[in-house]
């Protein structure tokens, strides 16, 4: 150290520097105005400067930071002004650019009150500041990791206890970014937890990365990982991709420190200083590595409760399984337990109610076998070879065999076989339970024990009792009722026959004023088919007036009375109405239905009584004009009486017997007349017998042609007759009366000099026309075709109008009302030939032309006979 310009002695001069040198402190004396003056070696040693380069500069000029430089001027003004403090530190920079820190202790120099020199001492205090920053880091490094160990021991929170981690890191670092970076086992990884200082730098959280150089770096042992620390990529020895890498996310320095968990990298940490190149500290590396213990700590405590977490909640969800399926357990137990106790209790009931059922079943058994015993019909059962193993009393009845006797004989000792195949048939389609067959009863022929054969009414079962088929036959002896039904039908067929051919219409009617039923009678009188009739109401038969009952006029129908008071009621002047609307009168009785004194209807019975009444017409006209013809012989009897009683006529005799014979012709016309009618009577009522013998037609032809003869002669008629043999049983004398009055008729009604013809022929049974044209053809009849004769008798009269055809044999009809007068008739002749000819089973007709003639001709059977030698005419 030199010093100078300090007034001193050379020798003392030299002893002071060489005094100073000693130091090991340094001692830097400045002048008043702040330059170097002195320096010893301590100075030069640490500043790198010797005292000849700084020699006269000022201290803030070289040695001084560019940012103390006005504290440390400051601080040498208050010194100048006895103001400054004793103690002060501040940084050289040393020649080198070193930085130590001084730690200064000042001193003045004094001339008076002006200071001369400052004497600044000095110790180096950089290792100190060091150590203690050093300390003071450790001792935050320590607090960093006792914080994130207890963080750990006091939380399981993994993603928490690393995000707090980064951010403490990078404080205590004063790094830009930190970050935790997950590596999985293929080599990829993805950034965790991150942590940045400002937004200046990107975030590259949740990064997925990929490097190549992964594999080399961390697949080795784990004791061979080590960290790595780069203080700048841009002049570190790094692969071109790391590097590219690194650039990408603005890294300049970069400190990695693996996490190793059981033997193998799980992750990284990593600092990053992007700011600019950065030396990383063994203190700061030794703090990532501890703290990547830790974190490997964590991360294994981590997944150490994890794992026991989801053993836990699998134990709870076990736990839970077990529960429900205790309570499951439980449940069931419960529920198998009522069950149970309701199938115990099922059980009983069913028990009681099969008790009572087998009770019931032995119950019924008895009644049923009381039932078989005293059943009326034949109770039989057979197994499927058809070997009886029942038979009631009724069948012992029945059949005749004891039971004893007949038990497991075939059945069909009892039924033929046709039963038998019938119990066969196959029932398709019905094999459980039972098959009934009552609908199929039929009446079937059994055999009893003495071989007599009885019909009885079949109906017949099959039971199927597991594998054993039971047929059982239930049979009735209905010979009875056959019988019976017989007899029924036969009676009904009678009465049905009855009311079929009854003369009278028989009508019931219901409560409701319908009919209800017709017999063919009524339906023929009143034109419907009696279908037509059956449903329709009353008055569709009823006239448009009909009859009220004693005049009650409120009554809706004549013999609604019947269905009201039960009376029965005659109606005799009413008319009922037929189908095509015309009106015919009737007499009908209303007779009420009655059933268990019920009233239900009534039967009205009516007749047609057109022909009666037509009858009772003709009787009047007949007893009008019997008297009027009666009346007029005896008119003239009673004046020619009167006449010769008078004695007026004594004195001329000729008139008298005039007179005479006029009674006595009126006599003989009263006498034939009345002998007419009676006969007319006689022969219609049937009171003159026809007793027949065999007669030959031609020798009554000529009877009657002989006593005919006179009168033809008077009226000057000729008669030409053609007899034909032929032998007929008749009354002789009946036929004879029938010529005679033919004849008698032809003559009286033929011109003088006329024609009558009377001749017979052959014909068949059906009448054909007896006219000439057709009397060679039915003359050549065999008798077998020709079973009869026809006579006719012709004459050439004036012949009948057309309109006196169909009248002209009844009683008093002539062709002209005349006749009876002029011709002396009684109007009965052809009225009497034909009762006559009716009564031996012939026919009678009349042809006839208006002025050209009559032909009136009849039939008699005759016998066969005898037409083969006979059945020719005579001459």
């Amino acid at each position: 150290m030199m010093i100078e310009q300090v007034h001193l002695l050379p020798e003392q001069q030299s002893w002071m520097t060489s005094l100073l040198n000693t130091l090991p402190a340094l001692v830097v004396i400045l002048d008043a105005k702040g330059r170097i003056v002195g320096f010893n070696q301590a100075c030069e040693q640490v500043s790198g400067y010797t005292f000849a380069e700084v020699k006269e500069r000022f201290l803030w000029q070289d040695l001084l930071l560019p940012e103390e430089r006005a504290g440390v001027q400051a601080v040498f003004e208050q010194l100048l002004s006895h103001q400054g403090p004793k103690q002060y530190q501040n940084h050289w920079q040393t020649k080198t650019g070193e930085r130590h820190l001084i730690a200064w202790s000042n001193s003045v120099i004094q001339q008076g009150q002006a200071v001369q020199f400052v004497i600044g001492t000095g110790i180096d205090i950089t290792e100190q500041q060091q150590s203690a920053l050093a300390l003071q880091q450790q001792i935050e490094h320590e607090q960093l990791l006792s914080g994130i160990a207890a963080r750990i021991r006091q939380s399981l929170d993994l993603h928490t206890i690393l995000n707090t981690t980064v951010d403490e890191v990078r404080q205590v670092l004063e790094t830009d970014r930190v970050l935790i970076f997950r590596l999985e086992r293929n080599w990829d990884g993805i950034v965790l937890v991150e942590s940045v200082d400002t937004d200046q730098w990107p975030s590259i959280l949740g990064v997925k990365i990929h490097d190549p150089c992964f594999p080399d770096i961390y697949s080795g042992a784990p004791e061979q990982i080590r960290a790595s620390a780069v203080d700048n990529i841009y002049t570190a020895n790094l692969s071109p991709c790391h590097q590219e890498l690194l650039k990408e996310f603005q890294i300049q320095a970069n400190l990695v420190v693996p996490i190793i968990l059981e033997n193998r990298v799980w992750g990284l940490l990593m600092a990053h200083h992007c700011r600019e190149p950065r030396h990383w500290k063994s203190l700061e590396i030794k703090l990532l590595s501890r703290l990547a213990i830790q974190l490997a700590i964590a991360i294994q405590q981590s997944e150490l409760y994890c794992q026991l977490q989801a053993e836990l909640t699998e134990r709870e969800q076990v736990e839970v399984v077990l529960q429900e399926a205790k309570h499951n357990l439980e449940q069931r137990v419960a529920e198998r337990t009522a069950a149970l106790r309701q199938a115990n209790q099922q059980l009983r009931s069913e028990l009681l109610t099969r008790q009572q059922a087998e009770a019931a079943l032995q119950h019924s058994q008895k009644r049923i076998s009381g039932i078989l015993e005293i059943a009326d019909d034949a109770i039989i059962s057979v197994d499927a070879s058809h070997i009886i193993t029942l038979f009631n009393q009724g069948a012992e009845k029945m059949f005749g065999y004891r039971r004893q006797d007949i038990l497991g004989q075939p059945l069909n000792l009892l039924l033929p076989d046709d039963l038998v195949n019938y119990a066969q048939t196959p029932t398709d389609g019905i094999s459980t339970t039972t098959y009934q067959m009552g609908a199929r009863r039929r009446p079937i022929t059994a055999q009893r024990r003495d071989g007599t054969y009885f019909t009885a009414e079949a109906s017949i079962s099959k039971l199927q009792l597991g594998d054993e088929q039971v047929f059982t036959a239930i049979l009735r002896d209905i010979t009875d009722r056959l019988e019976a039904q017989a007899s029924l039908t036969k009676l009904t067929r009678q009465n049905e026959l009855i009311l079929n051919s009854m003369g009278e219409g028989l009508c019931g009617v219901d409560l409701q004023y319908h009919i209800t039923f017709v017999n063919p009678a009524a339906a023929d009188m009143l034109g419907y088919a009696i279908p037509e009739l059956i449903g329709q109401p009353v008055e569709t038969i009823l006239g448009t007036n009909p009859q009220h009952l004693d005049g009650d006029l409120d009554a809706l129908y004549p013999f609604e009375d019947s269905l009201i008071s039960g009376t029965i009621h005659r109606f005799i002047t009413d008319e009922f109405q037929r189908w095509d609307g015309t009106m015919f009168p009737v007499e009908y009785v209303s007779t009420p239905i009655r059933e268990n004194d019920i009233i239900m209807g009534a039967v009205i019975t009516f007749k047609d009584v057109s022909d009666r009444q037509v009858v009772e017409r003709m009787k009047d006209e007949f007893i009008s004009v019997v008297s009027h013809e009666l009346r007029t012989p005896l008119t003239s009897i009673h004046g020619s009486l009167r006449m010769l009683t008078s004695g007026l006529l004594t004195a001329h005799p000729d008139k008298s017997q005039r007179l005479l014979q006029i009674a006595v012709d009126s006599t003989d016309r009263l006498v034939r007349l009345i002998n007419d009618i009676l006969d007319v009577e006689r022969i219609e009522s049937g009171e003159v017998g026809m007793t027949t013998y065999p007669y030959n037609i031609a020798d009554l032809m000529t009877q009657a042609t002989n006593t005919m003869q006179g009168m033809a002669a008077q009226m000057k008629v000729e008669l030409a007759v053609t007899p034909l043999a032929v032998l007929t049983d008749v009354a002789g004398d009946r036929i004879v009366q029938t010529l005679t009055n033919l004849l008698s008729n032809a003559i009286k009604f033929s011109r003088p000099g006329g024609t009558v013809a009377m001749s017979a022929h052959l014909m068949p049974q059906q009448p054909p026309s007896c006219s000439l044209t057709s009397t060679t053809t039915e003359l050549s009849l065999s008798p077998a075709d020709a079973p009869q004769v026809c006579i006719w008798v012709r004459d050439q009269g004036r012949g009948i109008p057309p309109d006196k055809i169909d009248t002209i044999f009844e009683r008093f009809q002539q062709a002209d009302s005349s006749d009876a007068r002029d011709h002396e008739g009684t109007g009965l002749g052809l009225a009497i030939c034909q009762s006559i000819v009716h009564q031996h089973g012939g026919h009678i007709w009349v042809e006839s032309q208006l002025g050209k003639g009559s032909t009136f001709s009849f039939t008699l059977p005759i016998q066969r006979d005898d037409i083969a030698n006979k059945g020719r005419p005579v001459t």
